[in-house]
């Protein structure tokens, strides 16, 4: 049986966020993960987790973490437009 992923408004932004940091062409440790989604080592870790269990495969390399080349067309998923009415719409759900 699949394990089904629950993920809330917050943490789907957090995601989001997440997967357009590591698919830079610059791998981000877990420091500068933290810093940059204001999140704890351990929310770290579970995000990069869910993320992979989302089918984005990640990549720890000696610089940090990215996401596999393969897995980078996942990014054409949603246009830059889409991106800014998902977050927008999460935005207003959260308030």
């Amino acid at each position: 049986m699949a394990q089904s992923l629950v993920i809330d408004g917050s943490q789907l932004k957090r995601l989001m966020k997440l997967v357009r940091s590591i698919s830079s062409k610059k791998a981000m440790t877990v420091l500068q993960l933290q810093k940059r989604l204001n999140a704890s080592r351990r929310t770290i870790f579970r995000d990069l987790n869910a993320v992979e269990k989302m089918g984005i495969s990640v990549d720890l390399g000696a610089k940090g973490y990215t996401v596999k080349a393969s897995a980078a067309a996942c990014k054409k998923l949603l246009t830059e437009h889409q991106v800014k009415v998902l977050n927008k719409f999460l935005g207003a759900c959260l308030k």
